[in-house]
């Protein structure tokens, strides 16, 4: 096995620029699983915090397709030191920090929406990608259960 050598930070920089904010084939896959399912949404409303994938405006629902590095499941999973684990080389801070970051934002948007009497489901990236038609069927329960008060929920497989 070849020994970990860094690459430099430009490089780096340039190939997570890339990773794309919307349309991602996991959002894209849930959608038209949940589309088959007869569930109607609106994408990417601006108008709401944090620019939820997909909004079912009349039931007050925001769904999120978070991917499971930038917004941190092996943090939410495993804690902090699990997740300084996963960056070797000098810049571990700097990941950590930046993942941390996106989680906390997560946290904040989360709390903007349910104030505002909303419901948030977030789900997994990877969940989406290994089974669509399952995590929707999931999304689509929790889509008809009825709630006394907005709230968030983190959805798995």
């Amino acid at each position: 096995m070849r020994p970990y050598r860094a690459e430099p930070p430009d490089r780096t920089s340039r190939r997570m620029a890339a990773v794309p904010n919307r349309n991602t084939t996991a959002e894209i896959a849930l959608r038209h699983s949940l589309w088959r399912l007869g569930v109607r949404y609106r994408l990417h409303l601006r108008n709401l915090p944090g620019t939820p994938d997909l909004a079912l405006v009349a039931k007050r629902i925001a769904i999120f397709v978070d991917g499971d590095f930038w917004h941190g499941r092996v943090f939410r999973r495993n804690g902090i030191d699990a997740l300084r684990a996963t960056f070797r080389g000098a810049r571990q801070d700097y990941w950590t920090a930046r993942i941390l970051r996106n989680a906390h934002r997560d946290d904040d948007v989360d709390r903007q929406l349910t104030n505002s009497g909303w419901t948030v489901l977030r789900v997994w990236e990877r969940d989406v990608n290994t089974n669509a038609p399952r995590m929707a069927a999931i999304v689509l329960r929790e889509i008809k259960t009825e709630r006394p008060a907005a709230m968030a929920i983190r959805l798995a497989l």
